[in-house]
């Protein structure tokens, strides 16, 4: 299988319109406790400020963490009195939170969540606002009305970008002008070994031989028997390599390392504890690191088991040689537009 997505182009924030005067409200699933989503806020926010924005404001699940790991302004998207402010005073409206479209809520919160974005974006629309979608993604497993109205509410934006072939083909064949684009955390810039060593990986009292293999593994609250079956293949595969040094990254734990990814980690350790009565070096990267920390960590791996997205994205964008575990859509469109199979692995 060939690598389309080689060939694709970063997105140029100045064809946005705008002015030295504008103020920018972004939209996104951001301050969730997702580092792959907040390298996406990362490198929009980079973009937006060489343009000299006058000012950004993120909607977003939790402002505080947005304000400390971006220094911008943010708002609760439960905050619909502070929404509406920012839609009326802004000039320019981002709507640019990776899979924002995909998630299948069958939740009330879940629909409720969804029908204030669409309340949000029909605003922003009515204000005749230059509203844009940027790097989003637009998959199957979304409920049929609410991708029905999201659809009908994109063909109103002033422009519409894609970050996969898969949203790039739904879009199209719903009569949406699209265009495909590198996801945007390509924007956000990977620091160098030396200023994320300390905080991070340890790599030297590395005995020669050994290799740094990275793991990142995806949190469902419902553990089934494909988890179980997940943890203990993982498990014999380290087990049947003990010399290797283990890093548990956990992409989706930045709240706390009691949830989230951290958990399935625990579980992967406590799983070859049992199974094995040597030592073997099993680390986990701090659940504290800034999303320009975590990634640029992965610099130190030879080799990585990746199920997030974004695990995958950057040990595709670092030329790592890695496994890809499909848990999502955006997962398996992504390693198929990179030309790597996928391992599937089904939540339910």
């Amino acid at each position: 299988m060939k690598d389309k997505y080689l060939k694709l182009e970063q997105f140029n924030y100045k064809k946005l319109k705008f002015s030295n005067s504008t103020r920018c409200l972004i939209f996104g699933s951001f301050g969730a406790g997702n580092q792959g989503d907040e390298s996406i806020l990362l490198g929009q926010i980079l973009e937006l400020k060489k343009l000299r924005i006058k000012e950004i404001t993120v909607v977003s699940e939790n402002p505080k963490i947005v304000r400390k790991i971006h220094k911008v302004n943010a708002v609760s998207h439960r905050n619909i009195i502070g929404v509406i402010g920012k839609i009326l005073e802004s000039d320019l409206i981002i709507i640019g939170g990776g899979g924002l479209f995909c998630k299948n809520f069958n939740s009330i919160m879940g629909i409720i969540y969804q029908v204030s974005l669409l309340f949000y974006f029909c605003l922003s629309r009515l204000s005749t606002k230059n509203v844009y979608a940027i790097g989003i993604g637009f998959y199957e497993n979304q409920n049929v009305i609410m991708k029905f109205l999201f659809t009908k509410m994109l063909s109103t934006f002033k422009m519409v970008t894609v970050r996969d072939f898969h949203s790039y083909n739904r879009l199209i064949k719903s009569n949406v002008s699209s265009f495909i684009f590198k996801d945007t955390s390509f924007y956000m810039p990977l620091l160098p070994k030396s200023k994320v060593y300390k905080a991070t990986i340890y790599t030297r009292d590395k005995i020669k031989g050994q290799k740094n293999i990275g793991i990142s593994l995806a949190y469902h609250s419902k553990s089934n028997k494909s988890t179980e079956k997940l943890i203990r293949s993982i498990s014999q595969f380290i087990i049947s390599n003990p010399k290797d040094i283990y890093w548990f990254f956990p992409l989706n734990s930045i709240h706390n390392d009691k949830s989230g990814d951290s958990v399935l980690g625990r579980n992967l350790y406590e799983s070859i504890q049992r199974q094995y009565n040597k030592p073997i070096a099993f680390k986990f990267v701090s659940h504290k690191l800034q999303p320009q920390e975590m990634f640029s960590a992965f610099k130190f791996m030879d080799g990585f088991i990746a199920m997030r997205l974004h695990a995958i994205i950057f040990c595709y964008r670092l030329n790592i040689p890695f496994v890809g575990i499909s848990y999502d859509l955006k997962c398996n469109s992504f390693l198929h537009s990179i030309g790597k199979n996928s391992f599937k692995f089904t939540t339910h």
